[in-house]
């Protein structure tokens, strides 16, 4: 009996207010996109988690291709991750297939590589 209360509690706890789209690294960006910009009056936890999602993820693809001995992201230094954010919003936006869950990894590596390529040597 605990344990399904337990289940139950732990269901209830994850469960959005509302469904997010589809691609959700595309709707934790735009939260963080409208926060930053005072769109989002009064933002909740939730808000605030999704922001950081969208922006932890897209810097540990940047970070962990900085320890890659083939680079493919090549950001400069001291980017602030906000603008990288808004780009990748504006780059789904452009190529509405990037919108499907099926990749997301993918996509976000073809959009950072597009958008911060490497210096050919």
């Amino acid at each position: 009996m605990i344990l399904r209360f337990i289940t139950l509690a732990m269901a209830l706890q994850n469960a959005p207010a509302a469904a997010p789209p589809a691609n959700f690294l595309y709707y934790e960006c735009k939260v963080a996109i409208a926060i930053n910009s005072n769109k989002l009056r009064d933002p909740d936890p939730t808000d605030w988690m999704n922001a950081g999602g969208c922006i932890s993820y897209l810097h540990g693809f940047i970070d962990s291709d900085q320890l890659s001995a083939k680079r493919l992201i090549c950001a400069p230094d001291g980017t602030d991750m906000l603008p990288i954010a808004a780009n990748y919003v504006h780059y789904v936006d452009a190529n509405p297939n990037m919108k499907s869950d099926d990749k997301p990894a993918f996509f976000v590596l073809l959009f950072l590589k597009d958008s911060y390529p490497c210096p050919s040597k």
